[in-house]
């Protein structure tokens, strides 16, 4: 960008000009030091307040979103859940309860901020639970609880996989249930434990205030009894705070308790401070007068350069490096410069910014392009030994079906430019991909389907139901292979994830695989370049989550479990094809 330069008369000046107006000029600086010295007392006061709450809360949403995460792992595939579903008698249901509160009491108690855990058996009335070393729960709590679980329906139990306030007794909790055939297991915190995790100063003139489902105040307080009409009115998913003479109300949102989290602090300003101000405010009145066409040179020459100046610094620090600053003739010469100066950075760096995002976008392409890649010969060799075998058996009317079934697989495979693919477009593949694996060997492999309705649309990653079922037939082969394939949906509207486990009849998985992925994970030195290649898929296309797991079946077989967010529609245009 070109340097506009003009010949304007210099801040030194117009500092000049204004100061034949006589040295009385500093009482026009002095009252505007006064009102931007109480606003921003009280907007930095609340900012901080804020960036301690929002930094609280961010730690309180990740701790109890482990939690959650835990126990929904647990439900799924935990040490001893088998036991408690499969419970015959009473005995039987005492010791499955027992072993569940003793398995979520050392993998939730011990590394997350819930308070108790339990469990219960419907129909052998067993109830189990465990409690934190560091919750301090009395007894009279303890049985409290104990009449909550027991006091559930069947049908109503769960919580919907979130987090719900409850009174049990006479303290409130946030509880989550996970309610399954007949047996439930949950968690539970304290509203007033989670107070306490905001490490705020409070005295008689502040208060922390959580509100539950009816719009009412779970910590009392009398600062948030006075305050009750504003939170009630509340709806805003997101942090702020409002400034109210004196009081300061701070909130934000929890994405894990689904509702904000307040701190109320009246007295902002101590008495004294408010005597000074008055003080100033009548010393500096008579002075405003006179001080009136001075101050409006001052504030014509620098302030409002200067304000315009910082309104686009901040512009930029929100991330808009379009901002730009409007230069005129009016503008002393200085301020031009920098206002150019400043023009100029902020379009390079956005050209800097497009050029490096860009670069991001190729790399990640050409890795998913080279995994594809490692995928696809190896299922051409194959074929081509398939294709050989029923020529030289001269099966011709096998071959031709054989042939039609590959033309779709490899339409799928090379002509199928998106990476990402509905789920029923994937099993149509494998139900290729079988046909073509049953037309060239003497056994037979079945595939049995238990697929949710919603799910047949959700988005997977391409090849991945082929590379577990392909993975099953060459390693786990034993005759006739049977294949189960189970997808279903969980979760709420907010978020939903998908479940695929694949189950064959096989031999299995090698232990001593099995402890080498345990220990070291899914790498290319495991001996399955399937797999490894399949985890390092899924790591490019979910970074934030994803969940895949292999394990022996206690009949026989083995089963690989994978859990991922699911997506029902990705954008258009450039981005659709990066994706």
């Amino acid at each position: 960008m070109k340097k506009q330069t003009s010949h304007k008369l210099s801040i030194k000046r117009w500092v000049i000009l204004t100061l034949i107006f006589g040295f009385v000029a500093t009482a026009g600086a002095v009252i505007i030091d006064i009102d931007y010295s109480m606003r921003q007392l009280k907007n930095e006061t609340a900012a901080q307040y804020l960036s301690i709450l929002n930094m609280q809360r961010e730690s309180l949403d990740t701790d109890i979103g482990k939690a959650s995460a835990i126990l929904l792992s647990y439900k799924m595939s935990g040490k001893h859940i088998n036991q408690l579903i499969n419970c015959k008698d009473k005995n039987e249901a005492y010791f499955a309860v027992t072993n569940v509160t003793s398995d979520l009491e050392s993998q939730i108690l011990n590394s997350t901020i819930s308070e108790i855990v339990y469990a219960y058996k419907f129909g052998f009335d067993r109830f189990g639970i465990a409690l934190s070393s560091t919750s301090h729960i009395s007894s009279a709590e303890k049985l409290a609880v104990k009449d909550y679980v027991e006091s559930l329906e069947r049908e109503t139990a769960g919580t919907n996989y979130m987090w719900k306030p409850c009174l049990i007794g006479d303290e409130w909790y946030f509880v989550y249930n996970i309610a399954d055939r007949d047996y439930v297991i949950g968690q539970g915190i304290r509203v007033k434990t989670i107070a306490s995790l905001f490490q705020m100063k409070l005295d008689d003139n502040s208060s922390i205030a959580v509100l539950n489902d009816q719009e009412e105040n779970m910590i009392d307080s009398v600062v948030a009894r006075n305050n009750n009409q504003f939170l009630k009115n509340y709806t805003e998913r997101y942090s702020s705070y409002n400034i109210y003479e004196d009081q300061i109300i701070v909130y934000t949102y929890s994405l894990n308790l689904y509702r904000p989290i307040f701190f109320i602090k009246d007295g902002l300003l101590s008495q004294n401070f408010l005597n000074i101000v008055r003080l100033l405010w009548s010393t500096v009145f008579f002075i405003i007068i006179i001080c009136f066409i001075i101050f409006n040179n001052i504030t014509f020459a620098i302030l409002r350069p200067v304000k315009a100046l910082n309104k686009c610094l901040e512009s930029i620090r929100d991330g808009n490096l379009k901002a730009k600053i409007p230069i005129d003739s009016s503008v002393p010469r200085e301020f031009s410069d920098v206002y150019n100066t400043l023009n100029e950075m902020t379009s390079r760096i956005q050209e800097l910014k497009i050029e490096s995002y860009e670069s991001e976008l190729k790399r990640t392409h050409y890795e998913l392009q080279f995994l594809s890649i490692q995928i696809e010969p190896h299922f051409y060799l194959n074929s081509m030994k398939y294709i050989y075998a029923l020529a030289q058996t001269k099966q011709y009317e096998t071959l031709k079906s054989m042939i039609l079934n590959l033309a779709d697989c490899f339409r799928y495979l090379t002509y199928d430019n998106e990476k990402m693919v509905p789920l029923q477009k994937e099993l149509e593949h494998v139900e290729h991909y079988l046909t073509i694996t049953n037309s060239g060997s003497p056994s037979c492999v079945k595939i049995f389907l238990s697929v949710h309705p919603h799910a047949k649309e959700a988005l997977v990653p391409k090849l991945l139901v082929q590379t577990f079922v392909e993975n099953s037939i060459k390693y786990g082969a034993n005759g006739n292979l049977e294949i189960d394939i189970d997808v279903q949906l969980y979760g709420d509207d907010c978020e939903q994830f998908l479940q695929l486990r694949i189950s064959d009849n096989g031999k299995g998985f090698d232990e001593v695989y099995l402890s080498e992925i345990r220990k070291n994970g899914f790498n290319d030195q495991s001996g399955r370049i399937g797999l490894s290649n399949l985890y390092n898929r899924l790591k490019l296309f979910y970074p934030d989550y994803n969940y895949l797991t292999i394990y022996n079946n206690e009949n026989g077989g083995a089963t690989a479990e994978v859990i991922l967010p699911a997506v029902f529609s990705v954008k258009t245009g450039k981005e659709t094809s990066e994706a």
